[in-house]
């Protein structure tokens, strides 16, 4: 009876050693979605940043086309004021020409910030394309690292399995 009770004892250690390795195991394929995970965030990363400058930079294009509209205004103003004869018409030509003159300014202040804009879509592009680089570089170690635990968990476990499988031999 004792010895039965002993070997209970073993039997229950074993057990305890087995759902630890369960649960350690269990925490394995999360793991290995992380770090999926992770390279997906990072590729998503990069088509965000890319799009971002390629907007950007179609907006620079649509305000280029506007600024050349504008110049064309101008020129087509500036060569009415010859043509001007009334000092009313002149005003309200200068009056134009103001105008035409002080959108020209916004369309350059805009292309400024677009030009910013666009530097800086860069450089997050650039940091997107790089921290994926060290991300798709790491992940095969971390996957490797991850297969090796699981294998040597298995291996445990099955030891431990066999091990228990004879203890419970011969208990009431």
């Amino acid at each position: 009876m004792i010895e039965s009770l002993r070997q209970l004892m073993k039997v229950q250690d074993v057990d305890s050693q087995l759902a630890v390795i369960a649960a350690e195991l269990a925490t394995l394929p999360p793991a290995r979605s992380a770090v999926a995970a992770s390279i997906q965030q990072a590729k998503d990363a990069i088509a965000a940043a890319q799009a971002l400058r390629e907007s950007e930079e179609l907006e620079e294009r649509r305000l280029e086309a506007d600024m050349r509209a504008q110049e064309a205004l101008m020129e087509r103003l500036t060569g009415q004021s010859a043509q001007v004869t009334s000092t009313q018409a002149y005003e309200a030509l200068q009056h134009e020409m103001d105008a035409a003159s002080q959108a020209g300014s916004e369309f350059e202040t805009r292309a400024l910030e677009l030009m910013e804009a666009i530097d800086q879509a860069g450089v997050q592009l650039a940091e997107a394309q790089r921290n994926f680089g060290e991300l798709e570089q790491a992940a095969p170690q971390q996957l490797g690292q991850i297969a090796e635990r699981e294998q040597a968990l298995q291996l445990q476990r099955s030891e431990l399995e066999e091990l228990r499988a004879k203890q419970v031999v011969g208990i009431e």
